[in-house]
């Protein structure tokens, strides 16, 4: 009925001023008492009001209730059904100071009567409402997401890695619990009813981030091994079903009713609450919109239902850049702690003369990193990481940056059709080891230190992601990125220089590259040198230097074969999509496939996008291209 019902109030397009409403004149069932009329509404909306084209209304258990009378909102009879919507303001009236014509709304709360066509509403029972959600989510939002906010938010404070167990997992609010609880980085238990598509539905569920989905039979079976940990319990169906969920609870932990589909009393077993303490709470979203602070709290929600919409559109490297960003910049904090705290120490890879440091923030950053892309996109991603660690899954983010989730449809049908399969990732957790080390708390030294994320396909680079954590005085550092075809983002392009310097290596500088820069100033390539740490922040740096008015590097040379994929993947990626150009010193490409060899034994040679890149690689002599192991072979 509930299928049936909803078909017939998406609105269509009307051109009169005619509305068709659903409406009751006695309480009862809805099949025998709802009815459809059409009535006539004002040509011009009233003082206050404006006239409301609806384009889709649910149908909730609430909406069921009202009409059979059993509903604590109960509106003079005969009444339009339906409490929730997202409609088109087509015209207002007289005095309305928020919302325009083309404005999309949502019922400001319940009571409106939502399963009509047209409707002139005062403009106080109207909330406008972001363009950008689907219909759908419009429709719903303004119950279910803010009922599950308010839930994991007010009862109970949660921690990362606590468990919330629920009834009702398929419905609405089950949904919005599992997908905000994921955001928020909660596990979550959800129960669904035995059903033919069960394995279907499940894995629905964990795909919005569901952790498990039970039966009520199955977790009943599994209670002496799923038992005893849940902080918070969410029922929406009582009966039987509340017996589990209080089972589940922890010591003082809570049941939250807000539903109760089953129309059957909550069982409430007496023993957790003498030995655990537990409590029980009510919750009704519509008495929650009467609180002042309800506007922050849906400007909250809304931005979390936007962020999860924008993601189920995007495409697979669009997802993938967006949370390596979040990932990168959680790297950076693990890095500036570790400085920060002053007892961390190096340890050497290798002998000592070849400085080739690492610390406990290389293996907890790159941890970090790998641990949250696998979670999210599948433990065979392929990911080569500078530390070759095998990731404990133990700091896992779960945040989408919405500022690259946006660019998402400028994405070119090339990039669109990667998946997880084709890709290789190539990870630097902290590139400037040395120069973190060496700093002694001097900024100029720490923001050489940077978190370098890259994405190739088909063997050549196509994403990148630079974070630098110690970068100006912005508590989070500075995040620079690009996809191909997108552009980079994060840092002002500077068009020319005037001044032409080259960036190279300090702690890996090499009588080969000293002889080629000297070369590159006879030519009067380049009339200086500035020499600065890890790689990412050289190549970075050639790039985000010709984009500051007062450096402006013109390339980096790194004649030398120390580097290696994962320092240069990152920044190719972004000096491409800029327009200039990195290679090794002969000017072939680079490869990044996964069967390649890790060092870049042709030396590295970026340019800005406005250098001919080819002038350098003509003036670098064949004696020191020669020099180089992988370019002696050929």
């Amino acid at each position: 009925m509930a299928r049936n019902m909803a078909v017939c109030y998406r609105s269509c397009s009307y051109r009169y001023l005619t509305s068709k409403q659903l409406v009751y004149n006695n309480y009862g069932d809805p099949e025998k008492v709802l009815y459809l009329r059409e009535v006539e509404i004002g040509s011009k909306p009233d003082l206050g009001k404006v006239r409301v084209r609806f384009l889709a209304s649910p149908v909730n258990p609430a909406d069921i209730n009202q009409v059979q009378g059993v509903y604590p909102i109960k509106l003079p009879l005969p009444a339009v059904g339906g409490n929730e919507m997202v409609g088109e303001v087509e015209e207002v009236g007289d005095g309305i100071s928020e919302l325009s014509p083309g404005d999309r709304v949502i019922a400001s709360h319940a009571g409106v009567g939502t399963w009509q066509t047209y409707a002139n509403i005062s403009e106080k029972d109207l909330i406008k409402i972001d363009k950008d959600l689907s219909l759908e989510a419009s429709a719903t939002f303004q119950i279910n997401p803010p009922t599950a906010y308010r839930m994991l938010r007010d009862f109970v404070k949660l921690r990362p890695g606590d468990l919330v167990v629920q009834n009702g997992g398929n419905s609405a609010v089950g949904r919005a619990v599992i997908q905000l609880a994921k955001a928020w980085e909660y596990r979550t238990m959800s129960l669904i009813r035995e059903r033919p598509n069960f394995a279907e539905v499940a894995d629905e569920l964990k795909m919005l981030g569901a952790d498990h989905v039970l039966t009520e039979n199955e977790l009943f079976k599994e209670m002496k091994t799923k038992a005893n940990s849940a902080r918070l319990a969410l029922n929406c169906v009582g009966g039987r079903s509340t017996l589990l969920l209080i089972n589940c609870l922890e010591n003082d932990g809570v049941m939250v009713t807000y539903g109760g589909m089953s129309k059957q009393p909550i069982q409430a077993p007496t023993g957790p609450f003498i030995f655990k303490n537990i409590q029980l709470h009510g919750f009704w979203m519509s008495h929650w919109y009467t609180l002042p602070e309800n506007e922050v709290m849906a400007d909250n929600a809304m931005d979390l239902e936007k962020k999860q919409e924008m993601l189920k559109r995007s495409c697979f490297i669009t997802q993938l850049v967006a949370l390596s960003t979040s990932v990168a910049e959680r790297a950076g904090s693990i890095i500036k702690e570790w400085a920060f705290s002053g007892t961390g120490k190096p340890y050497y890879k290798g002998p000592v003369s070849l400085r080739d440091l690492y610390t406990d923030a290389d293996i907890a950053a790159e941890d970090c990193i790998i641990s949250s892309l696998r979670k999210h996109f599948g433990d065979t991603l392929k990911i080569i990481g500078e530390e070759n660690i095998a990731p404990t899954g133990t700091s896992v983010i779960n945040d989408f940056d919405p500022s690259v989730l946006i660019y998402d449809n400028e994405c070119s049908d090339e990039m669109r059709q990667i998946t997880s399969d084709d890709v290789v990732i190539w990870v630097d957790p902290l590139d400037g080891t040395y120069e973190l080390v060496a700093a002694e708390g001097n900024m100029s030294r720490q923001q050489e230190v940077t978190v370098l994320i890259g994405v190739s396909y088909q063997g050549r680079p196509v994403a990148g992601i630079i974070h630098q954590p110690f970068w100006g005085t912005d508590a989070v550092g500075r995040t620079i990125w690009a996809i191909k075809g997108l552009g980079v983002h994060g840092i002002e392009i500077v068009k020319n220089n005037s001044q032409r310097y080259a960036v190279t290596t300090r702690s890996h500088s090499t009588p080969y590259i000293r002889d080629t820069l000297n070369i590159l100033k006879e030519k009067n390539l380049i009339s200086d040198v500035e020499f600065v740490g890890g790689a990412g922040f050289k190549a970075c740096y050639t790039f985000s230097n010709v984009l500051k008015c007062l450096e402006g590097a013109a390339a980096y040379v790194f004649a030398s074969p120390g580097c290696k994929k994962w320092d240069t993947c990152a920044p190719e990626a972004i000096i491409t999509a800029s327009g200039g150009k990195l290679t090794d010193i002969s000017g072939s490409d680079l490869y990044y496939g996964a069967d390649t060899q890790i060092s870049n034994s042709g030396g590295v040679l970026a340019t800005a996008h406005w250098i001919n890149h080819q002038e350098f690689v003509d003036c670098i002599p064949e004696r020191i291209k020669k020099l180089m192991p992988e370019l002696a072979q050929n």
